[in-house]
């Protein structure tokens, strides 16, 4: 190669060509943002539609089925779910990963516009969403103050609120666990009865009696002035003297049939953090904020609060997702530095020289470097992908360099010039390395363009890894030559009498010999070799099915989440008090235990949790402080906390920091079985025998109906011929309805600028009656009374909470999670034979979901990515040899990296997961780089283009070796550069193979494919390619001994021809 003579000729613009990338990258490095996992955008758009009063099966033919028929026919649609529930509907939109969002939103707004005309007129208009990463809070803080409920929420959206939104690159913020202000206005029947009047005539009063009306303007001689007339309440008591009407010449006022309260608004969520109520704030950082930064900055800003407010208010932090990037950030960096350090060792101990180690050594940090600037020109991130690319790639970056040193080494040997030495040594091998790098380049491409959620997910690992090698590439042909041109004079290159060095000199040379020799015997019985390696495969590949499969390796995050369900209708004061007991039963048996945050009723806007719902998030000390994992403490929990609530459906399960595995599985549940078919009733009674069928499969748990029961629900229908006789309308009716079970808004009270609303409403203890309310009296206009009962047909029952429905088919799912103590594909297996011994009925199925749908996507995706991967580095490897043979022995080596990969996968109790997949597509370019550098210094040595070879064997007829001789020259001059490769390469990813530290569970499976793969195949390489390439070269040449030369008589009269 041209390009290392270059470069040792000029060695300062050598030098100034990588301290400039060196540059780059420490200034890249400082502006490079720091999160867990880089930016994706989940390929999901949701359309969210509400109608007040309306029950779930109404929302589903008025509402989701249109919506659901207008959205389908967008392209790129892989599923349509949704739910309709009461008063609301939610059509999600799955497509494939990486397409365009901004296209697909845009197309269905355009596909909404066009059914708009079709929905029920008084319906809200569809509000369309898509699912943002960023919405999960960075932290979670929890608000305390001296202040009431009231003032304290009237607080924190005044002045806690902006503060903390004005912090650079916060976006929102949501508070949560505090009501706001309200008057209420709770009516007394009997007062209204005795006085003859009705809730409307109250309503009516305070609406007068409340109101600032503009006047106009009255002149003033040269001027305007503007005239108001006010008739607001400014203090309380005057709405509770408010006169609703004349008896006897008698004014009756509100405080005489009602009660007046200065209060709050009834409870929406109620938030307890560890043990007592709080009010909770979520933190939303901006899509392209730093999460550290803002972390930061947070924590800076809450110190300068509490400061500030000492005597009022205080914040403090629940959650902070950000610790567990920091660790995870930080222990991967960890790895890499230690994985660093031990291929630094392996160096030493066969170079024997601190100089010789230090030339291949600066391809590691220049390389990593100049790899931070390629990140920041590709708008990467620093995150667990990237990371964990770096560290995959420390060993790898020292393989060329190693390879150009030893090849010099033994050019100086021989005696040349330091400058022609590497000059040479760098040129003879420069396209071995090209190969071998562009060999493991090549894996890299099928991820990129297969698509589907590995590619998206593991695309900026490979761009990272990439990237790395192309610099280490470009230091190992100019660099290194430049550096041993320079520095390895010839003293280094002479091994000191009976040191150490000279010693380790004198092993490594055993080891030389000895491998030559069971190379020599090797090739006297190739089959014997080929028999053994066959056997091996065959023996291990048995063992495979002891391998569990899984989509995503769970790990250990420090947390577990409770979830609660009571039968639908509980009210949210029963469900806090079940809670109650609920945490005193945490506190006293998981002593783990450094906070718990506890959330009832619904979550925000978008949830679809009722009162009778309720949530736990225990955060636990980190895992090596501890001696329980946090699966065994949810594991433990669940019966304690399932027999202190009878009736209530209770969940403990390991929680994790990873949100985005869960979003990509699908939920909290890993095994679900869909249930499809129209009938509710139907679907109801088949969703419970599943799960009955396999609530008992060992290693499953919590098996539960998506479905849930409905709660009673009274049906108060209208009697039209009735209300038209008594010249009322049928909104008259449902308003004074309203007016009574969920009160109405009479106005607004205003104080220091701030509004608060005037809610009339039935008192509470009428409102625990439906007697009660059915006898309340209706005013008609002839100023009659007539009870409500005489106005409606009561029609008690039960109605579904929801109907699920996918792809435009009704839809129950019983979903159920794992316990940790069996492969997630054995479960699966288990379930699926329950499942099939279940008969549907007819117009409906039962299908196995859950994340083992995903996981067979992804892994035919990936499985298709090896095949891709296996051609790719074949036609790279042909146009290195020009050969069409020759690349097919070195692949000859993929299929035995299997032995280690499985063997590996046994011991450390690995499941074939995404991670351990990504893990073979690398290992199909990295095991032939081994076998690409034997081959090519075999067939150098067979072409007599080795330099200095006649003269390192003292024989001037080793160049133009025959094959044999060839191949046993090459096997022994090679070994100590493949040691070496491989050496480096699998101690540099033995720290992230261990798993240790956050998130390590997810790095540790990639890592642990290829330290097995590499081992085996490094084993497979030493001796059956040289036996296989030996036996293939020597067939084609007897071919050519058998097949006649042709004669010069033949050759003239072909002219002639």
């Amino acid at each position: 190669m041209k390009l290392s003579e270059h470069a040792v000729r000029r060695p300062v613009a050598t030098a100034m060509v990588f301290l400039a990338l060196t540059v780059l990258g420490v200034f890249a490095y400082l502006r490079l943002q720091v999160d867990l996992f880089p930016e994706l955008d989940f390929p999901s758009i949701s359309v969210l539609t509400t109608y007040p009063g309306v029950g779930p099966e109404e929302m589903e033919t008025l509402v989701t089925r249109p919506v659901e028929s207008a959205v389908a026919r967008v392209n790129a649609i892989e599923r349509v779910e949704s739910t309709s529930s009461e008063g609301r509907s939610r059509v999600s939109l799955r497509f494939e990963w990486g397409y365009d969002l901004e296209a697909a939103t845009n197309d269905v707004r355009a596909s909404l516009e066009r059914i708009r005309p079709m929905l029920p007129d008084d319906v809200d208009p569809p509000i369309v969403f898509k699912f943002d990463l960023t919405n999960f809070p960075v932290l979670i803080l929890a608000l305390d103050g001296s202040l009431d409920e009231g003032r304290l929420r009237k607080f924190a959206d005044e002045t806690v609120i902006p503060r903390l939104e004005r912090v650079g690159g916060v976006a929102s913020v949501e508070l949560q666990g505090a009501r706001e202000r309200e008057i209420r206005i709770e009516l007394d029947l009997s007062a209204l009865a005795a006085y003859a009047l009705s809730p409307d005539d109250v309503l009516r009063a305070i609406r007068d009696a409340n109101l600032a009306v503009p006047g106009g303007l009255v002149g003033d001689g040269t001027r305007n002035i503007l005239v108001r007339a006010i008739g607001e309440y400014s203090k309380v008591f005057e709405l509770a003297n408010t006169v609703v009407a004349i008896r006897n010449n008698v004014p009756i006022r509100v405080s005489q049939v009602a009660s007046v309260a200065d209060s709050y608004e009834d409870y929406i969520n109620i938030v307890r953090i560890d043990g007592n109520r709080g009010v909770q704030l979520r933190i939303i950082k901006g899509s392209d904020a730093n999460t550290i930064e803002v972390a930061d900055a947070l924590y800076r800003e809450i110190e300068i609060f509490n400061n500030d407010y000492r005597n009022t208010a205080k914040l403090s932090v629940v959650v902070d997702s950000s610790v567990f990037i920091r660790r995870s950030i930080a222990d991967v960096n960890q790895s890499m530095l230690l994985g660093a350090a031990l291929a630094v060792i392996v160096l030493l101990f066969f170079l024997r020289s601190i100089k010789s180690t230090v030339v291949i050594v600066v391809a590691i940090p220049i390389s990593i470097i100049a790899t931070l600037w390629a990140m920041e020109m590709l708008d990467l991130t620093l995150n667990l992908i990237t990371f964990g690319g770096l560290a995959l790639g420390v060993g790898m970056l020292v393989d060329g360099a190693i390879v150009v040193l030893e090849n010099i080494y033994r050019h100086r040997t021989a005696g040349e010039s330091p400058v022609n030495a590497a000059i040479r040594g760098g040129t003879e091998v420069g396209g071995a390395v090209v190969a071998s790098t562009l060999t493991t380049l090549a894996v890299f491409a099928p991820v990129l363009f297969l698509g589907g959620f590995a590619s998206v997910f593991f695309g900026q690992m490979a761009l990272v890894v990439s990237a790395a090698l192309l610099c280490s590439l470009l230091v190992a042909l100019t660099l290194v030559p430049v550096l041993s041109s320079v520095f390895l004079r010839g003293g280094d290159y002479v091994d000191p009498k009976r040191g150490l060095s000279w010693y380790l000199g004198r092993f490594l040379g055993a080891i030389d010999d000895a491998y030559a020799t069971v190379v020599k015997v090797a090739l006297r019985v190739p089959w014997l070799v080929v028999l053994i390696a066959v056997g091996s495969l065959w023996g291990v590949w048995t063992l495979r099915d002891g391998i569990g499969q899984e989509l995503l390796p769970e790990s250990d995050e420090n947390e577990v989440r409770v979830n609660v369900q009571f039968p639908a209708g509980t009210r949210i004061e029963t469900t806090e008090e079940t809670l109650k007991k609920l945490e005193k039963i945490v506190e006293s048996n998981v002593p783990e235990r450094v906070g718990m945050l506890t959330n009832i009723g619904p979550g925000g806007g978008r949830s679809t949790a009722g009162e009778e719902s309720a949530s736990m998030r225990v955060n636990l000390v980190p895992a090596e402080q501890r001696t329980r994992t946090s699966a065994e403490v949810a594991r433990d929990l669940t019966p304690k906390l399932t027999a202190a609530a009878p009736g209530a459906r209770i969940s403990a399960r390991a929680g994790t920091g990873l949100w985005i595995f869960n979003v990509i599985r699908g939920g909290d549940d890993r095994i679900g079985v869909e249930v499809r078919g129209f009938d509710v009733e139907t679907g109801d009674r088949l969703a419970e025998d599943v799960v009955k069928a396999i609530e008992n499969v060992p290693g499953l748990v919590d098996a539960r109906s998506s479905r849930m029961s409905g709660g009673q629900e009274a049906r108060l229908i209208i009697d039209r011929e009735r209300c038209a006789d008594l010249g009322l309308t049928p909104r008259q009716v449902a308003e004074f309805i309203s007016t009574l079970t969920q009160g109405t808004r009479a106005g607004v009270y205003r104080e220091s600028g701030d509004e608060y609303a005037i809610r009339v409403i039935l008192n509470e203890a009428a409102r625990e009656s439906m007697e009660m309310v059915l006898s309340s009296p209706m005013k008609l206009e002839s100023g009659v009374f007539v009870p409500l009962r005489q106005l409606v047909y009561v029609d008690n029952g039960k109605t579904p909470q929801g109907i699920d429905r996918l792809n435009q088919e009704r839809l129950v799912v019983v979903g159920a999670g794992t316990d940790g103590t069996r492969e997630l594909s054995e479960v699966v297996a288990d379930v699926q034979e329950k499942v099939r011994t279940l008969k549907a009925p007819d117009g409906f199925s039962l299908l196995v979901a859950g994340e083992s749908a995903e996981q067979q996507k992804t892994f035919a995706d990936l499985s298709l990515g090896i095949v891709l991967a296996l051609l790719l580095v074949y036609m790279v490897m042909a146009a290195q040899f020009e050969s069409f043979v020759q690349p097919l022995v070195i692949l000859c080596s993929v299929p035995f990296a299997s032995i280690g990969v499985i063997l590996t996968m046994l011991w450390t109790d690995t499941t074939l997961n995404i991670n351990s997949f990504m893990g073979m597509i690398v290992l199909v370019g990295v095991v032939v780089n081994n076998a690409i550098v034997l081959i090519d210094y075999t067939n150098l040595l067979r072409r007599g283009s080795v330099a200095g070879a006649a003269a390192e064997n003292g024989d001037p007829k080793s160049a133009g070796m025959p094959i044999r001789e060839a191949v046993i020259e090459a096997s022994r001059r090679r070994l100590r550069p493949i040691l070496m490769t491989t050496g480096t390469t699998v101690l540099a990813l033995i720290p992230v193979a261990i798993g240790a530290g956050a998130g390590g569970e997810g790095q540790a499976p990639l890592a642990r494919v290829v330290v097995g793969g590499m081992l085996s195949s490094t084993l497979v390489t030493l001796v059956l390619v040289p036996v296989l390439y030996s036996s293939v070269e020597r067939f084609f040449e007897w071919i050519k001994t058998r097949t006649p030369a042709p004669t010069c008589t033949a050759a003239s009269e072909n002219a002639e021809s």
